[in-house]
């Protein structure tokens, strides 16, 4: 067994808080927030817009709905912050700091136009020495430049996810005094405990702080620290002065802070300690800082699994990355801090922080929470092979460690994420050697700066499979090797997950494994009632979790797991169903929960769940008999469960792997469904529209809307349902030959890319079974085949008119309509080219006439 014995505790001096100013004993911290204005800065260095820029606050990104443009990719550019400080005549002779949580990714500040400093690096605080550049009593001049341009040196380089511009996080003026707690060069506030001792029966602590003297004469301290409990008794305290050279750095070490039968942290009792650590002279009060302590220490083991306190553990995770829906990465705390309340209320015990660190809210509710996590610094998809690229990234590495060792919740260091999965062609000459002499280094730094630790490293199935890789080695470099693993959806078959993870835990038997990502994309728009892969549909994405988890959950010897993703996230190159956007999450990008949430509910947390699964859709539609009946999932921790349809008991069915399955047969309107457990019940609507009846001797005014090629229904924003693609059948409707297609590419000037993404293609025609009479047809269509300024038609024909559509523009959609009539009890609509295959996304047939675009 492998043990990471370590005390760990959180530094909220640094944590953000809602009042504007804070101040303690000798130090003061100001929200810089409010009041800045801003310029996108053009390709000559010049601000566009106002010469004076617009009024923003802070955080801000350029980039907040950068998921929403297809046209054009999104600004990675240059961005100018502007702000007037006024500095209180008190403040003379003090230190001042500019204290930036995040911006992304070069920050230069210029104070009174004069040079503050720089940093490289989107996803790390760093600390700037104003001091000698303000002039107290008077407004100073704030001019900050933030550019989230591609740079080859600086990670990361490529990534499945929005690279936001802008200062995105809080920003703060720190006061202190001459003497105080260093601010070290990695951004971190210089202040250690660690443990000496650490067991159920006893704990005891040291505490290692840097002093810094700033003032121009020698200074004798004293350095006092008091460890409370959490109800504020005082459980030791230490002291001890020290003389500290003019201009010097000094390190004052505190140790027998001893804890009989310490109050251990855990995810199920998140018990904090606290620790006022002061700086003093002559009775005043010169620093102060006060830290939340966690007592705790996991164990690994490649046989056994985890350990936490001694006691083995599962961890239960998902991913979660720090953008949202309107906001971009720009996210308040408060939000921030909403999202860990949504994973634990999940069920979960565990969060990856992907791919990069986060917000110092994030990490200080994760504490209080209890939550498990495993943070890693941004180096995604490809690493670069200069010496500044190598620079960069172990420089992240250590102010990652230094700014957030202190919290108990972190367990887990990462470096590298699938950084040989996106090979470039030609891969460069010693790239995959560049790549294990990186991991090396990055490995050693981490376990210098915190050898209590674990690192871990996170590779895909294709890195585990090619020679390439074999040879680098690279699962044997970091202390636990964790994989993202996608079987079901991007290769593979979903029963394929559990051997493919048997076969390689026996191959490496000593390996302590992981699973940092497997999911499946969804969009709330679409569903199946045979759901395959990549449909993105919200059926295949439940049926992937039921089988995945089970698979996951029946190998102990798993460290934990970890869902990709908890939160939809923006990844502006995306082209799935919803443009910008990876769609794995088991919430929607503005954390609405999708159903598939609530089998994990019902799979790990104490509470009750009982849920029909069925949120996600619940405007339904069929044109056949057989549409109605559909099967209806239920999750649940219950032992069974009864489900009524419309007052009508469909029976009780026992729960197994937190789900139950019912066949239910849908009415005409409104369906009323009651799913009753012991543990509570949960109660939904479904509405459903028969459509049969433009079939029937005397058709209603129904509209038969269909979505071409696709098995799958596609429901718009306006509430048309469009019914999956079928082949004719006798007294309906259907297609007679041509072939299904699919692209994944956006559809410009829609947002119905569900609907042209599918398409029937050949030589085709639909038949109808429909009554005599005059109908209108209006046909979609989107050429995604063809380069821009190639002409491209087909002819609609039937049995007496037909439309040409050509010059169609690629990807985007054209709608055509015709008035055709039935006549002897039918309708046949054909589809031919003399350039190419016809095609057709979509359609609707309505009885009446066409009139300006709709029938009569």
């Amino acid at each position: 067994m492998r043990l990471s014995a370590s005390l760990l505790l959180l530094c909220l001096g640094w944590l953000p808080q809602p009042a504007a100013a804070e101040a303690t004993e000798g130090r003061a911290r100001h929200s810089l927030n409010a009041g800045w204005t801003f310029a996108i800065e053009d390709s000559g260095g010049r601000g566009v817009g106002e010469a004076a820029g617009r009024p923003i606050d802070l955080p801000h990104t350029w980039n907040a709905a950068a998921e929403q443009d297809k046209r054009s990719p999104y600004l990675r550019g240059v961005g100018n912050y502007r702000k007037t400080l006024y500095i209180e005549p008190s403040w003379a002779g003090k230190r001042l700091y500019l204290y930036f949580e995040g911006a992304n990714q070069v920050t230069e500040v210029q104070v009174n136009g004069r040079h503050a400093g720089r940093h490289l690096g989107g996803y790390t605080a760093f600390a700037l020495d104003i001091s000698g550049l303000v002039s107290p009593g008077a407004e100073n001049r704030v001019e900050i430049r933030v550019d989230n341009r591609h740079d080859p040196d600086i990670p990361p380089l490529d990534a499945d996810f929005t690279f936001y511009g802008g200062i995105y996080r809080d920003l703060w003026l720190l006061v202190l005094d001459e003497v105080h707690f260093d601010l070290d060069e990695y951004g971190a506030v210089d202040f250690r405990i660690d443990p000496a001792v650490l067991s159920r029966t006893r704990a005891a602590l040291r505490v290692n702080a840097g002093v810094r003297n700033a003032s121009p004469s020698d200074r004798e301290v004293r350095m006092n620290a008091k460890l409370l409990d959490a109800g504020g008794r005082e459980v030791a305290q230490r002291s001890t002065t020290a003389r500290i050279a003019a201009g010097a750095l000094s390190r004052i070490e505190l140790a027998g802070f001893d804890i009989p039968q310490p109050e251990l942290w855990s995810p199920e009792s998140p018990y904090l300690y606290r620790l006022v650590g002061t700086i003093s002279e002559g009775g005043r009060i010169l620093d102060r800082l006060e830290y939340p302590v966690g007592l705790r220490w996991f164990g690994f083991d490649a046989q056994q699994g985890l350990t936490l306190n001694g006691e083995p553990y599962r961890l239960n995770g998902t991913n979660r990355h720090q953008d949202h829906a309107g906001l971009g990465n720009a996210l308040p705390d408060a939000l921030h801090r909403a999202d860990l309340r949504k994973i634990k209320e999940d069920g979960f015990n565990f969060l990856r922080l992907a791919h990069y660190p986060q917000d110092p809210a994030v990490l200080q509710a994760a504490d209080e929470l209890g939550l498990v996590v495993w943070e890693e610094i941004p180096i995604v998809n490809m690493i670069g092979l200069s010496d500044a690229f190598r620079d960069h990234a172990t420089r992240m590495l250590r102010e990652m460690i230094r700014q957030h060792r202190h919290h108990p919740s972190i367990a887990f260091w990462g470096y590298m994420n699938e950084v040989t999965l996106r090979e470039p062609d030609p891969l460069p000459p010693g790239y995959y050697a560049a790549v294990a002499a990186l991991a090396e280094e990055l490995n050693a730094v981490a376990k210098t700066e915190d050898p209590a630790r674990p690192t871990v490293m996170a590779l895909s199935w294709d890195e585990l499979n090619r020679e390439a890789d074999r040879q680098a080695d690279l699962p044997s470099i970091p202390d636990i090797l964790a994989f993202n693993l996608y079987f079901g959806w991007y290769y593979g078959e979903l029963d394929s997950l559990g051997r493919f993870l048997d076969r390689y835990h026996r191959d490496f038997p000593g390996r302590p494994l992981m699973i940092s990502e497997y999911g499946a994309g969804s969009d709330r728009r679409v569903h199946a009632l045979d759901p395959e892969p990549f449909d993105f549909s919200t059926e295949y994405q439940q049926v992937y979790h039921e089988a995945s988890f089970r698979q996951l959950a029946e190998r102990p010897w798993l460290l934990g797991t970890a869902v990709w993703a908890q939160f939809d996230f923006g990844s502006q190159h995306r082209q799935d169903t919803r443009f910008g956007i990876n769609q794995k999450g088991l919430r929607y990008f503005d954390r609405e929960p999708k159903d598939i949430a609530w089998f994990y509910r019902a799979q790990l947390s104490a509470q009750a769940v009982v849920h029909i699964a069925a949120r996600d859709w619940p405007q339904r539609a069929g044109s056949r008999p057989e549409d109605a009946t559909m099967p209806l999932r239920v999750y649940s921790n219950a032992g069974s469960i009864e489900l009524s349809h419309n007052g009508r008991s469909l029976g009780e069915r026992p729960v197994r792997n937190a789900t139950v399955v019912f066949e239910v047969t849908l009415e005409q309107g409104e369906n009323f469904l009651v799913a009753k457990s012991p543990r509570g019940e949960d109660h939904l609507v479904i509405r459903y529209e028969d459509r049969s009846a433009l079939f029937a001797a005397d058709p209603t005014d129904v509209v038969l809307a269909v979505n071409a090629g696709a098995h799958e229904q596609f429901v718009d924003d306006t509430g048309q349902v469009w019914e999956a693609d079928r082949e004719y059948r006798e007294g309906s409707w259907g297609y007679v030959g041509g072939a299904a297609g699919r692209s994944h590419h956006r559809i410009f000037d829609t947002d119905d890319d569900p609907l042209y993404q599918t398409r029937r293609t050949g030589s085709f025609s639909y038949r109808f079974d429909a009554p005599d009479g005059p109908y209108c047809f209006t046909g979609h269509v989107a050429d995604f085949e063809r380069d821009a300024g190639v002409p491209a038609g087909f002819r609609v024909t039937t049995g007496n008119a037909s439309v040409a559509v050509s010059n169609l523009a690629p990807f985007t959609p054209r709608i055509v309509q015709q008035p055709v009539t039935a006549t002897r009890g039918g309708l046949v609509i054909g589809f031919s080219s003399g350039l190419t295959d016809a095609y057709l996304n979509g359609f609707t047939l309505q009885r009446g006439r066409c009139y300006a675009g709709a029938p009569e």
